[in-house]
């Protein structure tokens, strides 16, 4: 669960006690509350493709076990399309070099 959001009084003590500590616990806060929408986000995902697997005549074990499989071949696409971009970008430098 993210921290609280801070009162302006709070912000201001903060502020007056070590300038700069409200602004990175805002920041922390935001990452924090970004971090839980992803998370039900990633949770939402699941249970859409547990429904459906189901649906299908699967069980809920081999859903998870699918859904384990889909998510690291969407990474392993995902690696593979940024290596391709980093070295497309490392050989589009080199000529430029040349």
């Amino acid at each position: 669960m993210a921290r609280a959001d801070l009162t302006n009084r709070e912000i201001e003590r903060m502020a007056e006690e070590k300038p700069g500590s409200a602004a990175e616990y805002l920041r922390l806060r935001r990452e924090e509350l970004e971090a839980e929408k992803q998370a039900e986000r990633a949770r939402d995902d699941y249970a859409r493709f547990e429904r459906a697997f189901v649906g299908e005549g699967g069980t809920k074990e081999a859903a998870r076990e699918a859904y384990t499989r889909y998510r690291n071949e969407e990474a392993e696409k995902a690696v593979g399309a940024a290596d391709e971009r980093a070295r497309r970008e490392t050989m589009e430098r080199v000529r430029a070099e040349v």
